[in-house]
């Protein structure tokens, strides 16, 4: 089965041909649909196998592959499947909110510029080098306290910057952007991974007291610790500016350390439960 599962409008399928072409030429296998299935063969079954047999999930941006029900369908598949996914921006667009939240915190691929640099950050965010290396998992390497430990995510919830790009979250604020999807999902909300999300929704209509309030702070640590690796030593307070409102309010606070830089670092954020 194909290293590289891409997915991507047809309407772009001259960009894909070239991409696919250079990453073959480093011996990355390449699953493009227009190769990979079969006439007998029924599609969402393919499909399915494919992304499953994967070991990364190239997404193609660009605005007719974000008006694309399918590719919508496919990214979804993929994260529900554990798979890497890699962004490629091929042209500025809107991302399309059903997939928002799996590609939140992923670091993109740049190719509005040069097509030979895009190649050159396609190489290095597969981990190769050259022809003939191999395509490997990214790994987090405690050891290395640089950009790379943290990494370069999408903005979450899902956004653009002033020159029509998608917007980037570097370093901490990725972290900060992954801290706040854990927060606001509640598990069962992602039908392919339901266990994921915080369970502090559970709690939603209980009584604020401090009991409460405590019980909440132990399921964000719960959370921290089963879905952000990059966290250590977090240190969570809980609070309600008001008991009593309809909104059912909390603010989060959480000091963590950032896992192989060392970095402390402060985030907050409102929580609306009712």
């Amino acid at each position: 089965m194909a290293d590289l599962f891409v997915s991507y409008s047809r309407r772009d399928a001259g960009f894909v041909e070239k991409v696919a072409g250079q990453l073959s030429a480093l011996g990355i296998s390449v699953w493009v649909d227009t190769e990979g299935i079969d006439a007998g063969d029924r599609w969402k079954t393919a499909i399915t196998h494919a992304v499953s047999q994967a070991r990364w999930c190239m997404l193609v941006l660009s605005p007719r592959s974000m008006e694309s029900r399918q590719v919508a369908a496919e990214v979804n598949l993929a994260f529900d499947k554990s798979r890497p996914i890699i962004p490629v921006l091929y042209e500025a667009c809107d991302v399309n909110p059903d997939i928002e939240y799996a590609l939140s915190g992923v670091q993109h691929v740049d190719f509005t510029g040069a097509f030979e640099d895009g190649i050159t950050k396609l190489r290095q965010a597969l981990g190769t080098s050259g022809p003939g290396s191999r395509l490997r998992r990214a790994v987090f390497d405690e050891n290395e306290g640089d950009a790379r430990t943290v990494g370069r995510g999408l903005r979450f919830p899902m956004r653009t910057d002033g020159t029509g790009k998608v917007a980037m979250a570097d370093r901490g604020a990725a972290i900060d952007d992954a801290l706040l999807m854990i927060l606001r999902t509640m598990p069962g909300d992602r039908v392919g991974r339901p266990e994921y999300g915080c369970t502090i929704w559970e709690l939603a209509f209980e009584r604020f007291d401090e009991t409460t309030l405590g019980a909440m702070g132990d399921r964000i640590r719960d959370a921290i610790r089963r879905w952000e690796p990059r966290v250590d030593d977090a240190s969570i307070a809980v609070t309600t500016p008001n008991r009593l409102s309809s909104f059912r309010r909390i603010d989060v606070a959480i000091t963590y350390t950032v896992r192989g830089t060392h970095e402390r670092r402060e985030f907050a954020s409102p929580l609306f439960l009712g």
